[in-house]
Parts: C-alpha cells; structure tokens; sequence
C-alpha cells in the first residue's frame, strides 16, 4: 500500500498545492476530516477552515474557503474557492473582518444577511487560525 497521498488544491485562480503529503485534515461542512492512504473513496463538500497536511512529519497549513473534495485512490483533488498560505494573510486586515462580521451578527438589525453574515465570519476566523500558525513557527 502507497504511504502517501497525492493533495491537489486548486482555486479558480491557481492550483496552489500538488505534492505527496503523509495525511491531510480538511474541513467539511459539518466538522473536519483526516485523509490517510488507503482511505475510502470519498465525495464531500469543504467548508471554511484551516486545511493541514503533513510534508515529511512538517505540518502546513492552508486557510480554504468552500468547494468540493474527492478522493480516489490516492488522489485527494479539493477543488476550492479560494485557498491562501500563512504567509499570504495579512492577520490584521483578518482580524478586523472577523471584528465587522461579529458586530453585524449581533447588532440585532432585520436588514442583516444572517447566513452571509455569518460566512463572512467563518472565513476570516479561518483565516486569522492559518496566519497564527505562520507567527507561532517563526
């Protein structure tokens, strides 16, 4: 049996990742999943979250936003709606939406968009995790 699994994660944009890793842990829309060889066939929906794989006992991390995984055989393809390393995320700017976000979820205002609203939240909260494990490396 192959002891790696051959990630691809593409964005619209840019295929942003395409190695071997040892594992993968992506998140779905209801919590996350661990991908090691040799596991099943799998269809999912990615939700908005820190994805981490494992290079060579090294682990990285990606912030992910939406979009679909497929694994076959070995082959785990995610394609995403958009993808960004550590390095690409200003933590500030992250922080300060996920600030927006919250003040618009609980300022109590009907004219809000709960659920974009609140998916706007999700993503900048992912981001701010994946530009957090940049500073704790360094």
């Amino acid at each position: 049996m192959n002891q790696e699994l051959h990630l691809q994660v593409i964005t619209p944009e840019r295929k942003l990742i395409d190695q071997l890793v040892e594992r993968v842990t992506v998140p779905e829309v209801d919590g996350y999943v661990t991908l090691l060889p040799g596991h099943a066939a799998l269809v999912a929906e990615v939700g908005d979250g820190d994805l981490e794989y494992e290079v060579e006992e090294e682990i990285h991390h990606v912030a992910i936003t939406g979009g679909f995984l497929q694994l076959e055989g070995d082959v785990v393809k995610i394609l995403a709606t958009s993808a960004l390393l550590p390095e690409e995320i200003d933590l500030e700017r992250a922080r300060a939406a996920e600030r927006r976000a919250s003040e618009r979820l609980s300022s109590g205002d009907p004219r809000i968009d709960y659920l974009r609203a609140l998916s706007a939240m999700h993503r900048a909260q992912a981001r701010v995790t994946v530009a957090m494990t940049k500073q704790l490396t360094a």
